[in-house]
């Protein structure tokens, strides 16, 4: 579907970005709330029809982990690689205070490289969805089964 209106409809000096799912009227990004996978705008009927979508969202998330839109948007597809610790020499994920989202429950964590507890080397930073399943190894070790994505945004982290 093309733009006819390439402008806002409540703020006409403005570029739209696209329109509403429920009502096709067309606005720019301040105008606009972000579904799962349609925009929707404020008016009260696509308003509900938003928060429908999330229901729906949180219904299913359980048993169907997943990031929302919003941290989709700050990440890129990068995950983390593997995670490996022996004799406390290796990879591990520790997380950051104040970094949850709550919609997707997902936490921010740095991944760094430690030498007896020593952190030597950063890797970054990445959103992370942890599941409470465990998997036990040849040798007996638990791993923790998780998704992640790499923030965008470094910078902003270590501030």
């Amino acid at each position: 579907m093309q733009i006819k209106n390439n402008n806002c409809l409540n703020h006409p000096n403005k570029k739209a970005i696209s329109f509403c799912h429920i009502c096709n009227n067309y606005y720019c990004e301040e105008c606009l709330i972000e579904g799962r996978e349609y925009y929707y705008c404020h008016k009260e009927n696509c308003f509900q029809e938003y928060k429908k979508d999330l229901e729906n969202f949180l219904e299913s998330y359980d048993t169907n982990p997943r990031f929302c839109p919003q941290c989709i948007k700050e990440t890129s597809d990068e995950s983390t690689g593997d995670i490996n610790s022996t004799n406390l020499v290796g990879t591990k994920l520790v997380q950051i205070d104040g970094g949850t989202c709550l919609l997707c429950k997902s936490i921010i964590v740095e991944k760094q490289y430690e030498i007896f507890g020593f952190r030597v080397k950063s890797f970054g930073f990445y959103r992370v969805i942890q599941f409470k399943k465990y998997r036990t190894d040849l040798v007996g070790s638990k791993e923790t089964i998780f998704y992640a994505r790499k923030l965008l945004n470094q910078k902003k982290i270590l501030l």
